[in-house]
């Protein structure tokens, strides 16, 4: 049995031997063209790998990656402030306890106010030690 190859270069080709779909002309108007991080040029950011020659770096899963950590970091950042409104609350409800135990010396409706502010303190408490769990567990999720 003879194999006779006429043309060497399309076994050759880096593109087809990965898969990869042939280099194409860039669209310059396009406005999801990325610089690639490997080679340094031009791609589109939702191809799965750069096409550039005999570049392969996957660039949708690359940029993916960089807009996860982005939005990670604006929900680290969202949970910061709530966590940090939920002390001052504490801190409000706890100073209204304080002044309610104050009043009910005077007047037994302080007592009332007492045991409410105190409760709220340990809502808002109980809500920022939650939500200080979620912030801790922000660095160690994993990308999926």
């Amino acid at each position: 049995m003879d194999f006779k190859i006429d043309n060497v270069e399309q076994f050759n080709n880096i593109n087809e031997a990965h898969f990869h779909q042939p280099e194409k002309a860039i669209d310059k108007n396009s406005p999801h063209i990325v610089i690639c991080p490997q080679c340094g040029g031009e791609s589109y950011r939702f191809n799965e790998y750069c096409y550039n020659g005999k570049c392969t770096f996957g660039i949708k899963q690359y940029f993916d990656y960089q807009e996860w950590q982005e939005k990670e970091q604006r929900r680290k950042a969202l949970l910061q402030k709530k966590s940090q409104r939920l002390v001052i609350f504490t801190l409000m409800g706890f100073v209204t306890c304080l002044l309610g135990l104050y009043l009910g010396s005077l007047h037994p409706v302080g007592y009332f106010v007492f045991f409410v502010a105190g409760y709220l303190a340990l809502v808002f408490n109980k809500a920022g030690q939650h939500v200080e769990k979620e912030i801790k567990e922000i660095g160690t999720e994993e990308y999926k």
